[in-house]
């Protein structure tokens, strides 16, 4: 679909991609392309990997492995406890 849009697309355009998805970020990404986004007290850093995630990577850690655990925010395992 993406790809449809952007070949459709009048002028050239960056498309960005957010997710949570472990399925999704389970494939080999360059880590170049990825950007993390870590919840603050403040609202959201945006930042891309360090070369410590990045040698991580290298290895044949998956982005869900190294970065998605970064991502999550604090006490989510208690959002279960309001319903």
């Amino acid at each position: 679909m993406i790809d449809r849009i952007k070949r459709q697309a009048k002028y050239r355009r960056q498309t960005l991609i957010t997710t949570h998805s472990e399925a999704m970020l389970s494939n080999s990404i360059d880590a170049s392309a990825i950007l993390l986004v870590i919840p603050t007290d403040d609202g959201s850093q945006i930042r891309g990997a360090t070369d410590e995630e990045v040698a991580m990577l290298e290895t044949g850690l998956s982005p869900a492995e190294v970065l998605l655990p970064k991502a999550r925010p604090q006490g989510l395992e208690k959002l279960g406890l309001f319903q």
